[in-house]
């Protein structure tokens, strides 16, 4: 799911969020992330957010065969949009 609501003529806010693997013994993936946008011109906008991204993963194995992995990454992103 996605959206963005304009709150001025050249500022907007942002937010983004995922969810995977949810459906019967499948891991769990998800990313969220929020933020503003500056729109500078028809073409360029500045994107300042904050996104977290998060695994749990587990390949259901035993003994030395055993890979788990559940991890969350997180921080804030600056970009640059162009329109084409």
């Amino acid at each position: 799911m996605r959206g963005l609501h304009q709150i001025s003529e050249k500022w907007a806010i942002t937010a983004r969020a995922d969810v995977s693997g949810l459906v019967g013994d499948a891991d769990l993936g998800w990313n969220a992330q929020a933020g503003f946008l500056y729109e500078a011109n028809d073409r360029i906008s500045l994107a300042v957010q904050y996104r977290a991204i998060g695994v749990d993963y587990d390949n259901g194995k035993s003994g030395s065969a055993n890979f788990a992995m559940d991890i969350t990454t997180k921080g804030p992103l600056v970009g640059v949009v162009i329109k084409f």
